[in-house]
């Protein structure tokens, strides 16, 4: 299967998980990060990235991968309502509201898409 957008170093895992392979810890490992300069990119990535959420969820639910508890879900939706004012405030913020935004819209999409609820 392809993640588009993100979700392929989970889905290794998982798969590595369940063939019984051993996944180990790396204390010098590095791995690169591009931050996204354009707001709509950066609203693109984590919209993937919450799509892919529910995708995994999908796949790997039946071997112990979780969604957020309901108080979570809560708190995290009732967070981006309440910064609602942030969009006017500050390009930082605006930033900030955007990229929890776009996650969390990503993981409604991913739910509707996968016929799970991943929110």
């Amino acid at each position: 299967e392809h993640y588009v957008g993100g979700g392929e170093d989970m889905d290794l895992s998982w798969r590595a998980r369940l063939s019984h392979h051993r996944l180990g810890y790396a204390p010098d490992a590095r791995m690169h990060y591009r931050l996204r300069g354009e707001l709509s990119s950066l609203a693109r990535q984590k919209w993937n990235y919450g799509r892919s959420g529910a995708r995994l969820y999908d796949a790997y639910r039946h071997a112990g991968f979780r969604r957020r508890d309901g108080a979570t879900v809560l708190m995290n939706w009732s967070w981006l309502l309440l910064h609602s004012p942030d969009l006017a405030r500050s390009p930082a913020l605006r930033r900030r509201w955007v990229r929890y935004g776009a996650r969390l819209a990503g993981f409604l999409a991913g739910s509707v898409e996968q016929g799970v609820a991943y929110l």
